[in-house]
């Protein structure tokens, strides 16, 4: 309940706008998004809350936290890389960092998808999983700055205490970002 009444706080400074509550597993937080938005129906709800960012690899309690209260919130998926399972249980909104560069790889993914063509799914998923790869390789954010230039958008380097990349590891990542971009 804690929780609940924390978010009730946050979501209080900008009573006007839609809030999401922001599930990332990165907060080592041990807590389930389901339990959180049991929580805060159980306080009698937050009145702008929208959703939640779902941005963890839990399908099963992504699945229940779309049923709580009868479905809802807007749970919008966040994990890049399991887009096709987020498809799979139903899910209709996604954020992501990596969808800022190869969008249309995504949108190949989703009519795949929705035609079930599952080798089509499987072949551009694995396109995906080699980006968020090579993202992670590089140390995500600058590296994620760097891919953004095949939209043509020069995101520059990153803040302090984050390192800019190198020259050549910039040059590595858009011919390799290029490459499977450019792939059938």
């Amino acid at each position: 309940q804690s929780m609940a009444l924390y978010l009730k706080e946050v979501a209080s400074y900008a009573p006007e706008l839609p809030f999401y509550y922001y599930h990332t597993m990165l907060s080592r937080l041990d807590m389930s998004a389901t339990s959180i938005l049991e929580a805060v129906e159980a306080i009698d709800g937050i009145a702008n809350m929208a959703g939640v960012k779902f941005n963890h690899h839990d399908l099963f309690d992504y699945q229940c936290a779309s049923q709580v209260a009868g479905g809802k919130y807007d749970i919008v998926f966040g994990v890049d890389e399991f887009f096709a399972g987020a498809l799979a249980l139903g899910a209709q909104g996604f954020i992501g960092s990596t969808y800022n560069y190869s969008a249309e790889l995504y949108h190949k993914v989703w009519k795949a998808f929705d035609r079930g063509d599952w080798k089509s799914v499987e072949h551009f998923m694995d396109k995906v999983c080699r980006s968020v790869a090579l993202l992670v390789k590089y140390g995500g954010l600058a590296a994620g700055k760097v891919m953004m230039q095949v939209q043509g958008v020069d995101c520059g380097d990153p803040r302090p205490p984050l390192a800019a990349l190198n020259p050549d590891d910039k040059d590595a990542i858009l011919k390799e970002i290029s490459s499977i971009l450019a792939e059938n």
